[in-house]
């Protein structure tokens, strides 16, 4: 991604999801080319694709560019692989600069510092999602409350002596000590000799290092590319929080939403199907804004982390009554996006100028306007 033509990354991004299926979710890296302008339109380009982050959309010294996406943007901007200290992911996450974080444990000085810089995104309400390196980042993903997904990118293949086991998108963390990893390593003299193994941190690892890789012997989620973990330690935290903190740390409630009552994404819902029933006035980005809060609602009633709730029926019978009025809504509106949940497959039929001009320019669909 990255196209000075917006239009490119649009056809891109379609044709991937095309490839892929709707079952997948897409995750954008920009690789730092864009301007803070071109940045922009890429992200309002892409943003009705139900895009899960964009990473490195801008040069990564540039901190007061990416905060000043952050607010322009509904989707989530991912930072960290071109970071090299806890001073730096700081400096991002105490000005809202990132949505998600994604320290490399060998660029950041290992072990140690990645758990300090997990640990601060964890005080900001902010995932982290690692990069490269799924070999040891799975069990250090595995090991935080704001772990998320690991990148699986089998680079290591052929200097390791065992793949990474993964099972229905979900890569289990090693039980071997030290970090799990076993590097092939061939004796100084004769080339022809069987490698050795060598268990990286040695055959006596360090206490500290052991002790997360025994806590970590479960499943986290992996794909093809990405995986989302779903860690014991990460289900105790969550029974242990009152349903409504539950609720915003499944989602990754962020912005006005990190504060939100469980009740009030129920009624947020509500507002959006009642201004679509009178012909949405606002423009596709606040659509799509107002739209997500739907994608935290499926991401909420599909999650087992969340601890018993008296009113989740009530909840459940409510969202049923809402989700209909705007099924009938949207059932004679334009087809934009087939494949996609339901809510975002089309658009209404009616709405206001900045709808109508959005729907006609970005998907050259028609909203008739009210």
């Amino acid at each position: 991604m990255g196209s000075p033509d917006p239009r490119r990354d649009v056809e891109r991004r379609a044709a991937v999801r095309e490839a892929g299926g709707p079952g997948y979710r897409l995750m954008v890296d920009a690789n730092q080319g864009p301007t803070l302008a071109d940045a922009r339109a890429l992200a309002r380009a892409i943003e009705p694709s139900a895009i899960s982050w964009l990473e490195e959309p801008v040069p990564a010294d540039d901190v007061s560019a990416h905060a000043r996406l952050v607010e322009a943007t509904s989707i989530p901007i991912a930072v960290g692989e071109s970071l090299y200290s806890v001073g730096q992911f700081k400096e991002y996450l105490a000005r809202d600069a990132a949505t998600i974080v994604q320290p490399d444990v060998a660029r950041v000085g290992g072990i140690t510092p990645w758990l300090k810089i997990a640990h601060l995104a964890e005080a900001f309400n902010v995932p982290v999602c690692p990069h490269f390196l799924v070999e040891l980042h799975v069990s250090l993903v595995a090991a935080v409350p704001n772990g998320r997904v690991v990148e699986y990118i089998p680079q290591l293949r052929a200097v390791t002596t065992a793949d990474l086991v993964t099972t229905d998108e979900r890569a289990t963390a090693s039980d071997v000590p030290g970090i799990g990893t076993s590097w092939v390593v061939r004796p100084d003299q004769g080339s022809s000799s069987d490698p050795a193994e060598l268990t990286f941190l040695g055959s006596t690892p360090r206490q500290g290092t052991s002790v997360f890789v025994r806590r970590t012997q479960r499943s986290v989620p992996s794909s093809d590319r990405m995986a989302t973990p779903s860690t014991t330690s990460g289900i105790a935290r969550a029974k242990q929080m009152n349903f409504n903190e539950a609720f915003r740390t499944v989602v990754c409630a962020r912005g006005r939403r990190a504060s939100w009552h469980v009740a009030q994404f129920l009624d947020a819902w509500g507002g959006f199907v009642e201004a679509v029933e009178s012909g949405y006035p606002g423009d596709l980005y606040e659509y799509e804004d107002e739209l997500s809060v739907r994608d935290d609602v499926e991401r909420a009633m599909s999650s087992h982390e969340l601890p018993p709730y008296p009113g989740w029926a009530e909840f459940h019978e409510r969202l049923i009554e809402l989700d209909n009025r705007l099924i009938s809504i949207l059932a004679v509106g334009p087809q934009v996006r087939p494949g996609s949940p339901w809510w975002r497959a089309r658009l209404p039929k009616y709405g206001g100028p900045e709808l109508a001009e959005d729907a006609a320019r970005l998907f050259g669909a028609t909203v008739e306007v009210v």
